[in-house]
């Protein structure tokens, strides 16, 4: 059984942490901040279509 991830809360981390980054870093920063987000976003509705 694999570990169970909470992807709500983990978005809601990532979000806060790509925010945090974009405010202190340039633009390469942000543009990985992004994809990040978008990454863990599909991850999250991957996650409910397997129900």
């Amino acid at each position: 059984m694999g570990k169970v991830i909470d992807y709500e809360a983990e978005l809601s981390n990532r979000k806060s942490i790509s925010i945090n980054i974009a405010e202190t870093g340039g633009e390469e920063k942000k543009k990985n901040a992004n994809r990040l987000v978008q990454y863990f976003q599909r991850q999250n509705k991957l996650e409910k279509r397997r129900g």
